[in-house]
């Protein structure tokens, strides 16, 4: 598959998710400018704290605790919780997901340096190394931008476009999980996946 690069040089405003689910993506592709909306406060925690995989039993989803005395700041000033010890359980849930998978020797040094080894307390700090790691996975150039405002969030309706998935044979193609899940079972090629997606897409406001 071939892709085109189409520079913009509007800056697209978006939030920080944590492990983004794919569609959360489709805006942003051909833009090299992101503004990462530091919310000053989050009605809904949603996608921000939480992400989605898949193994042989089927969709998993995982929540990061938050200190419940910051959940009313500013999106950079909520903290996480370290009570439990949920870094190694979500690594070792991705390990088992994706272990077999073609890349996954490729990319787990790195994500799992994340996962184990973050130390800043604040959410925001998580997602912005986890997102930072994804994009030069995918060898996606794009400048990061920063600033202290709402946004309104636009995401796009996916149409079923199957891409390879360890448990595919077993539970059949599962869409519209983490980012994750697409580079370690398409790799290389996970961005030309993005843009089919993009192509075969209709955007509306739904995801929160």
């Amino acid at each position: 598959m071939f892709r085109s690069f189409r520079r913009s040089a509007m800056l697209i405003h978006t939030p920080l998710f944590c492990a983004a689910p794919i569609q959360s993506f489709l805006p942003l592709l051909g833009s090299d400018q992101w503004v990462l909306c530091n919310e000053p406060k989050l009605t809904s925690i949603g996608y921000r704290n939480k992400f989605q995989i898949v193994d042989k039993q089927g969709i998993k989803t995982f929540t990061i605790p938050l200190k419940a005395s910051t959940r009313d700041l500013p999106y950079n000033q909520i903290e996480m919780s370290y009570q439990d010890r949920w870094q190694a359980q979500m690594f070792n849930a991705l390990q088992t997901a994706y272990g077999k998978s073609p890349f996954w020797e490729h990319y787990a040094p790195a994500l799992q340096s994340i996962f184990l080894n973050h130390t800043s307390p604040f959410l925001w700090d998580f997602n912005l190394a986890l997102l930072t790691a994804q994009l030069k996975m995918l060898k996606w150039p794009v400048q990061l931008h920063i600033e202290d405002q709402a946004v309104d969030i636009v995401e796009h309706v996916v149409s079923p476009l199957a891409y390879y998935q360890v448990f595919a044979s077993e539970i059949g193609f599962t869409p519209g999980l983490s980012l994750m899940d697409l580079l370690f079972n398409e790799g290389i090629h996970a961005l030309d996946v993005l843009w089919s997606m993009k192509n075969n897409s209709k955007t509306i406001n739904y995801l929160r």
